[in-house]
Parts: C-alpha cells; structure tokens; sequence
C-alpha cells in the first residue's frame, strides 16, 4: 500500500477543503510530505508564511508564529465541523500573516 493509500478519509477531505480554501485566498500548500510510523500525517507549509499544518487521522494543527492551534475530535460535534474551524484558521492565518508578492 502506498502512503497515499494509507490516508484516512478525514485527511483525504481535509487536505483537498484547505487547498481549495487556500488557493481560492491567493495561497496554497508547500513542502507536502507524509511523516509518521504508527500513524501517518500529512504535513505542509502554508505558502508565503513560516506556518505548518499538521493533518492527522480524525485531528489538526496549525502553528507557527503568533499560532499553535489544535483541532481535537473531542472540542468538536463532528470530523466535518472540526475540518471547517481548522480550514477557517488556516485560511485566516495565511491572509494576516501571508507575505503576498
């Protein structure tokens, strides 16, 4: 199995509403890699900032400076409502703090 194939549909869905959101900011995602051993996370820099996000199997994170977000299964009702709030501050972060050319 790929590591692409071992991403979870949270992550699938997640990764592809925060690109969309992104690029529709005028940003995007840079640096992509799949990390982990047990677990596998996406993990990118969000373009044009010194920010990275972390996307996990049902949890995310942004931090960098002035942020260090998580999105915890527990805070929210649902997988999709957690994705929105972490799509939102990512987006957010990078048209504050974003260094646009």
């Amino acid at each position: 199995m790929t590591d692409e194939g071992r991403l979870s549909s949270f992550q699938q869905q997640t990764e592809a509403a925060l690109v969309s959101a992104l690029t529709a900011a005028g940003s995007g995602l840079t640096a992509r890699r799949l990390e982990g051993v047990k677990e596998t996370l996406i993990r990118a820099r969000v373009q044009g900032t010194d920010a990275e996000v972390f996307i996990y199997n049902d949890e995310a994170g942004l931090h960098g400076p002035k942020v260090d977000k998580r999105f915890e299964a527990p805070d929210y009702r649902d997988g999709g409502s957690l994705a929105r709030a972490f799509v939102q501050e990512t987006v957010d972060y990078a048209k504050r703090y974003g260094r646009h050319s």
